[in-house]
């Protein structure tokens, strides 16, 4: 999500990280998408694994369009579907 980014970034990285993230494509949350990331979140918490909304949601837009998801952060991402 680009807000994670923006909220981690130092002031001289600004540039070149605007730069990248507008070269990408960017994929909408929908209602749909946005339900799938508060069922996997729920079931994560019913195994005593805490995910973030911004991790799920990221999830099940990757789950909903099909994608790979790619992250230096795997362990966030031990979701079924992926």
């Amino acid at each position: 999500m680009v807000s994670e980014i923006y909220a981690g970034m130092r002031t001289a990285e600004e540039a070149t990280t605007a730069g990248s993230l507008e070269s990408l494509e960017f994929l909408p949350v929908t209602y749909s998408i946005a339900k799938l990331a508060g069922r996997l979140r729920n079931d994560a918490a019913k195994r005593g694994r805490i995910l973030t909304l911004a991790d799920t949601t990221i999830a099940a837009v990757a789950i909903s369009s099909r994608c790979v998801l790619v992250s230096e952060n795997a362990k966030d991402f031990t979701i079924d579907g992926l």
